[in-house]
């Protein structure tokens, strides 16, 4: 919940036609999840949008913890794959215990068979995990496309917990600095000044 403020400034560049437009403020909130069960994606993406560009792999990690009273045995995570993203693009990275993957009609189920996951109250380390996995979105995305993804997890024959929703929006560095940064022609010479 902590707030951070930042100010961007541009020093005038001599000649700058105006130099109302060289600052800009932004406040951004820090979130942390509370729940131990969530869904990061990296690159986060660039200034609010989460602007990434439209052939960079994504890369989502799910994690999940043990917060129940018993042991685990058998774990699964859901995924619902969006058709804006090239399946034939994706792979597993990496996974805390051995898994078995599972791709029907764009939903990939990570299996995680006799993962026998202990409760938090027996060990915190011993009762977390995690699978990492990329993906490409597919071609022909257009500037400010969002893809968003969220995953589920089934502790045993429990109902699923699902994590927090995770997006980027389609944005070539181009199309950002556009957004962002008016151009300004000075004496012949181009420059960029925030709008």
């Amino acid at each position: 919940g902590t707030v951070l403020n930042f100010d961007l400034i541009i020093d005038p560049i001599q000649g700058d036609a105006d130099v109302s437009d060289n600052t800009r403020n932004y406040v951004f909130t820090v979130l942390n999840g509370y729940e131990p069960n969530d869904k990061k994606v990296y690159p986060s993406g660039n200034c609010v949008p989460r602007y990434v560009n439209p052939n960079q792999n994504l890369t989502y990690t799910v994690r999940f913890q043990n917060t129940g009273n018993s042991q685990v045995v058998n774990l699964s995570v859901v995924d619902s794959i969006s058709s804006q993203f090239d399946l034939s693009s994706f792979k597993v990275v990496s996974s805390s215990h051995p898994v078995m993957t599972y791709l029907n009609n764009g939903i990939i189920d990570f299996r995680f068979t006799n993962i026998n996951l202990v409760d938090s109250s027996v060990s915190q380390a011993a009762s977390q995990g995690f699978v990492i996995y990329e993906i490409k979105p597919i071609t022909g995305l257009n500037f400010g496309d969002q893809i968003s993804n969220q995953a589920h997890i089934y502790f045993d024959s429990n109902t699923s917990i699902s994590t927090n929703a995770v997006f980027n929006t389609i944005g070539t560095d181009s199309d950002i600095h556009l957004q962002y940064f008016g151009i300004v022609q000075n004496s012949g010479v181009l420059s960029s000044a925030l709008s």
